[in-house]
């Protein structure tokens, strides 16, 4: 769950970063693009196959719910991403969602350090941790550029979500190739 949710919302941030910067020649294709991501993150919450936690125990229900709202949160974001894309709605709505997943990712950050290590191991803690601070700065800075909106930064949010994109895209290959210690089930 944890590796498909980072490698798809990397891929939700990377199409938004082209967005953002004005490499799209044609908005309907982030539309598209984002719209089978969206979709996408909502079989990884749903799916009992896809959303079995890896590096979480699974018996520890309160970060397991919270980490599938997290991701219905930015499949969300990514409908609303294709929305503004298929049907060039304003992108004031995706900013203003932005501010929301901004605070509940805030919120995540220390959550996984309240738990014992049988529940969720101390790997499982820094890459959720770490993870959530980098979604956390990148839909502030969202809400900045679009909600409010402060168009001089557009340009800079660009940048800084194709790098946050990278940097979670990574952390997800890394949980993927199980480079993490995982907790096993009680």
């Amino acid at each position: 769950m944890e590796a498909l949710f980072l490698l798809l919302v990397a891929a939700v941030l990377f199409t938004h970063a082209w967005c953002l910067m004005g490499l799209f020649a044609d908005p309907r294709t982030s539309g598209l693009i984002a719209g089978a991501l969206a979709l996408g993150l909502v079989l990884t919450a749903a799916t009992s196959g896809m959303s079995s936690p890896v590096l979480i125990n699974p018996d520890t229900s309160l970060v397991v719910n919270t980490l599938r709202g997290m991701i219905l949160l930015w499949a969300v974001y990514a409908a609303t991403l294709s929305a503004n894309g298929l049907w060039g709605l304003q992108e004031r709505a995706l900013g203003f969602h932005a501010l929301f997943m901004g605070v509940f990712s805030l919120a995540i950050v220390g959550l996984p350090f309240v738990f014992t290590a049988a529940e969720v191991s101390l790997d499982a803690g820094t890459v959720i941790s770490v993870s959530s601070l980098i979604l956390a700065i990148l839909s502030f800075m969202a809400f900045f550029s679009l909600g409010v909106p402060f168009r001089q930064i557009r340009s800079v949010t660009g940048w800084f979500f194709l790098v946050g994109s990278i940097i979670i895209g990574v952390l997800g290959i890394t949980v993927m190739f199980g480079a993490f210690q995982t907790v096993a089930a009680a």
